[in-house]
């Protein structure tokens, strides 16, 4: 994976590189860097790659911002710090008509759950994946939308 590689590693990747014009030097980083600039020729070089590094920038700020995590992990940490659900009282969900027609449509992938904050989404969710842990032979992804990042 190249995102293992610094910024300045593979920069330093064309430094002997030989292009016919002295932008494309720049322009052949975009699938090194994951970003995309419009090619401007006669901007020369140090605009080119002045524009570069503001794409990287903002593509770095942006994978920052995400806060990317295991919902796996997630599931747990939550199990663990709200208390889990009272046993039993996620049951009302697999027998909803919506829910028992979105898991047998095997066209169907996404189940969207939504509903006002502190509502007990999160906790009804945990055990309702646990149940289709037990029952899916699929397979089985889920995440949590969390408005703050849990603490590790």
């Amino acid at each position: 994976m190249l995102s293992q590689f610094s910024v300045n590693e593979r920069l330093s990747w064309i430094e002997h590189r030989q292009t016919k014009l002295e932008e494309d030097k720049a322009y052949s980083l975009q699938g090194i860097f994951g970003v995309y600039i419009s090619p401007i020729y006669g901007e020369g070089m140090a605009k080119a790659f002045k524009r570069l590094m503001n794409e990287i920038d903002k593509r770095d700020k942006c994978i920052q911002d995400l806060h990317l995590t295991d919902p796996r992990d997630d599931k747990k940490r939550l199990e663990e710090t709200k208390g889990g659900l009272l046993e039993g009282s996620y049951r009302w969900v697999l027998n909803n008509a919506s829910f028992q027609q979105w898991h047998e449509d095997s066209q169907s992938r996404l189940l969207w759950i939504k509903g006002d904050p502190s509502k007990g989404k999160t906790m009804l969710l945990c055990s309702v994946i646990k149940e289709l842990k037990k029952s899916t032979a699929g397979l089985l992804s889920f995440f949590f939308c969390l408005k703050h990042r849990l603490a590790d």
